[in-house]
């Protein structure tokens, strides 16, 4: 969670970034919170790299943010917030809207898991050392309980991105892959994809995240629990009001 000096605490993980049935790209990332604080990357395109394997490296005193983990790290921040220091209700109806209040953060929390998988680039990642060839742009982004490393290989790059965002690439259209979680992790490469003008090529890796994947299961929990919770409490209010107003009209 963030502290007062910018930091975040919490257990690191490290993953491995790699596929049996592709090589286009190995390596391992390090995460800490929502940084990634240390990483190795070998991306091997040689049809569209000179023929030589291009190595792009994370160091910490350059982390790279993920903004999904960092948004989920907040929406949970805000969640214990509401719980740990929030007056207790002294009504039926602030008793609801604070319940309320936190499915809604709960909810907030849990859309954060559908990774984006549009036409954008999205996530660009400029702090490696050494810098990417500048016909190649990578992010990293979370698409369920699944850390995602993309690598796009762009046909002009000279685009400059508007409001943070590159210009459509490509529209992802993965085949549909059935995972067990002992399985490999699944790999897409470009003949998964139905491309579109401005991208030469694309590869991407998912790696599961354990880690993730403990959070998701407990905010879905969380999220029936206290649905639950509230279709009773109103059945209780209902039922409340009815007693109420036979009792005022007797």
């Amino acid at each position: 969670m963030p502290t007062d000096d910018g930091q975040e605490k919490g257990a690191g993980s490290t993953l491995a970034i790699s596929s049996p049935t592709n090589e286009s790209i190995k390596g391992f990332v390090s995460i800490f919170g929502s940084q990634i604080t240390k990483g190795e990357l070998h991306i091997h395109l040689p049809k569209f790299t000179k023929g030589r394997p291009v190595v792009a490296r994370i160091k910490a005193n350059a982390p790279v943010v993920i903004p999904q983990l960092r948004d989920v790290n907040n929406y949970l921040q805000l969640a214990l917030e509401h719980l740990g220091t929030e007056p207790a209700p002294d009504s039926a109806a602030r008793a609801l809207d604070y319940m309320e209040d936190l499915l809604d953060l709960i909810e907030r929390t849990l859309a954060i898991f559908e990774g984006n998988l549009s036409a954008a680039i999205h996530y660009p990642v400029r702090r490696l050392d050494p810098p990417l060839p500048g016909n190649l742009v990578l992010e990293f982004f979370i698409n369920h309980a699944n850390f995602i490393t993309k690598v796009h290989v762009v046909d002009d790059p000279t685009a400059v991105p508007k409001h943070g965002l590159f210009p459509a690439l490509s529209r992802l259209r993965p085949h549909h892959h059935h995972h067990h979680p002992n399985q490999s992790p699944a790999t897409h490469t470009a003949s998964d994809f139905e491309t579109v003008t401005g991208t030469v090529h694309q590869v991407s890796i998912e790696t599961i995240y354990p880690y993730l994947d403990t959070v998701r299961a407990s905010l879905a929990k969380a999220q029936f629990l206290v649905s639950d919770m509230i279709k009773k409490f109103l059945v209780f209010v209902t039922l409340d009001d009815e007693a109420y107003e036979a009792f005022s009209a007797a």
